[in-house]
């Protein structure tokens, strides 16, 4: 963690959430990482209350992220 509390990755996570980018996949493709790196970055994310995960849609439930 940096003296702000975040990494930079956690950071750009957090900033591509809040610009729309809701899906791990998205997030991967975005910021040009692999999707298990994105993964574990929203881990660290949920367990420190910054994001939270729910399931979207009618038929297929996708998981999707806000902050």
């Amino acid at each position: 963690m940096t003296t702000r509390g975040l990494t930079p990755s956690q950071a750009a996570v957090l900033l591509a959430v809040h610009r729309g980018i809701d899906t791990v996949d998205a997030l991967a493709k975005a910021l040009r990482v692999s999707r298990e790196v994105v993964e574990g970055i929203v881990e660290e994310l949920k367990a420190a209350g910054l994001l939270e995960e729910y399931r979207s849609g009618l038929i297929l439930k996708r998981r999707r992220l806000r902050l």
